[in-house]
């Protein structure tokens, strides 16, 4: 079994390392985390651009139609370079409406997501006040489905 990446993957890593390294360097990483802002803007605007943020969106809603892998990949850079980007959240709000939303959903949110209109991230719990995990009852594996709340 192989488990090399392939000339696509690579390619994908190093031309996002570049760009994160080019966009956001250290002290600037460490002024964000100090900092009020959460996330450097401009550089979550180049990530858009670059597509991380409809990476494993489909296609017909205006993303790369990537696989998890890729998505990983993705994430590799950014957590290598501490990329202060709200790129996981997004991307697993992107995973979560595109498995579990409804059609209505699917082809409202997505197409936003995917062209970075609209910035999402998951929550997990329960209705009312369970929000702990060891206080979640719902078995592992059953699909709880999906609400989104806009604010």
């Amino acid at each position: 079994m192989n488990f090399a990446l392939s000339e696509q993957q690579a390619e994908l890593q190093q031309s996002l390392a570049r760009l994160v390294e080019a966009a956001c360097n250290l002290r600037r990483v460490h002024a964000i985390m100090d900092g009020a802002e959460g996330f450097d803007a401009k550089l979550w605007a180049q990530l858009i651009e670059f597509g991380a943020a409809g990476t494993c969106i489909a296609t017909e809603y205006g993303g790369l139609g990537l696989e998890m892998i890729d998505l990983a990949l993705i994430a590799e850079v950014l957590g290598y370079q501490a990329a202060p980007a709200p790129f996981l959240g997004h991307a697993l709000a992107g995973i979560a409406i595109s498995r579990a939303g409804s059609a209505e959903q699917k082809s409202k949110w997505l197409p936003k997501l995917a062209a970075g209109e609209v910035l999402a991230t998951v929550a997990l719990g329960e209705g009312g006040t369970v929000w702990l995990p060891e206080q979640w009852t719902l078995p592992a594996g059953k699909p709880a489905g999906c609400f989104l709340f806009e604010a």
